[in-house]
């Protein structure tokens, strides 16, 4: 046996799965204000962009999307392409890109083959889509994305068909996110609030003097603040560390 395997098996401390999601998750918090995208006039810190990767993922799982559930993407070199390679895994589904230069029959045949449960597609490409998912037994949820930098609108096809439009279904999912300041807010009032409540009553039964009512106060807060870094780590990096495993 090597001097490399002797005592050294894999565990937190020397093995780490290398995932895509925990390069984003690392990002957002180490540079959280540098520029992840930029397309045109069009920017977004890493933190914007993992917020609406966060989104994109919520959304998936609203449509009752799964692990190893496939969602289908048919989009140019655009931001929302970029927010599709973290944003599906982080629900734990699989990013099934297609090549926009494909026909109808082979995009149909992809659709079907890999029971694409939702697809995600330029309206640049609307044309090519509304024949595309013609004739498939479990059609796939359409997402349709509108690049308004480069000037695109709703397709004739959506607007026919109500389809669901990307970036409005990403906004209903965009305020989910608990930030830490919001955390520590509502943590500290907690259990000031609880302070406020029982120290008077602690200093009536034990006849405890202001200075260590307050020195209480103090240590109480400080662990608030404690609990609430804990919790904004927890609850926002959950998505990433469940993901890691598909």
């Amino acid at each position: 046996m090597s001097i490399y395997e002797t005592n050294l098996d894999q565990n937190l401390a020397n093995y780490t799965v290398l995932s895509p999601l925990s390069f984003l998750e690392r990002s957002r918090k180490t540079f959280p204000d540098q520029i992840a995208i930029e397309y045109e006039d069009y920017k977004l810190t890493y933190k914007q962009a993992a917020k609406r990767c966060n989104a994109l993922s919520e959304l998936l799982k609203s449509y009752n999307v799964n692990k190893n559930d496939t969602v289908a993407v048919m989009l140019p070199n655009i931001p929302e392409m970029w927010e599709c390679h973290f944003g599906i895994p982080m629900a734990g589904a699989v990013l099934n890109a297609i090549n926009t230069r494909l026909d109808y029959n082979t995009i149909n045949f992809i659709l079907g083959h890999g029971e694409a449960k939702v697809f995600i597609y330029d309206s640049s490409y609307s044309d090519i889509v509304e024949k595309a998912v013609q004739n498939i037994e479990n059609k796939p949820i359409l997402l349709e994305v509108v690049d308004q930098v480069a000037g695109l609108k709703n397709s004739e096809f959506a607007e026919s068909q109500k389809i669901l439009n990307y970036e409005n279904e990403l906004n209903k999912f965009s305020d989910l996110e608990i930030m830490k300041g919001d955390a520590l807010v509502i943590l500290c009032s907690f259990f000031w609030a609880l302070h406020i409540i029982f120290a008077g009553k602690f200093m009536e039964v034990f006849d405890i003097p202001i200075f260590y009512a307050a020195l209480q106060g103090f240590l109480v807060a400080s662990l608030s603040i404690i609990f609430a870094y804990i919790f904004e780590d927890i609850v926002l990096s959950n998505i990433f560390l469940e993901s890691t495993s598909i």
